[in-house]
């Protein structure tokens, strides 16, 4: 199946479920990203704010500000596709971006990122994503030594989707009823 296809299957399945079943989904999947190890020694996270039924990521970030850690989303230039980290506090004011993507107003963060949660329209579990199409993430995440956390619903996991050279993998996957950590190869 292309990347084309995969994309609309997933995106209509996406759009399917019930707001009150995405809801509970969002909640158990977040709950699983709270419960990582990873996260609860991260100083500083990046987050996504959810466009089109993503998993939510409020909860997180409510509990990352909680708990004193940096929380920074992307903004990303539409001419450029170049995501640029910028930290975000209770008091920030977001914006409608390039993308249709709210995104925070405020300076570029410069320092280390120790986790990224990073949306996707699909995911394989071997640490594979499938975004839109843009390149943003990939170009991102290439120059970024964080661990990269996929966050999806389940139905968006499938075992195996197509890949190119330039696609940057995950280093886990977590849904609302797993978590998969992807060996890396020696």
């Amino acid at each position: 199946m292309t990347k084309e296809a995969i994309r609309q299957q997933m995106l209509r399945a996406r759009r399917e479920m019930s707001e009150e079943d995405r809801s509970e989904r969002s909640r158990r999947a977040q709950a699983a990203i709270l419960s990582l190890d990873e996260y609860r020694c991260a100083k500083s996270i990046m987050l996504y704010y959810p466009i089109g039924g993503e998993v939510q990521t409020a909860l997180i970030a409510e509990d990352a500000l909680s708990s004193g850690k940096r929380v920074i989303y992307p903004v990303t230039d539409r001419e450029s596709g170049r995501i640029t980290p910028t930290e975000a506090s209770r008091n920030t004011r977001f914006e409608v971006g390039g993308f249709g993507v709210h995104e925070p107003c405020g300076e570029a963060y410069e320092g280390d990122i120790d986790l990224v949660i990073v949306p996707g329209v699909a995911f394989d579990r071997e640490g594979g994503r499938l975004g839109f199409g843009k390149g943003c993430y990939d170009g991102f995440l290439a120059g970024v030594g964080a661990v990269r956390v996929g966050l999806c619903y389940d139905l968006q996991l499938t075992e195996s989707l197509p890949s190119e050279v330039h696609d940057v993998r995950m280093d886990m996957i977590v849904t609302e009823n797993e978590i998969i950590r992807i060996k890396k190869n020696a």
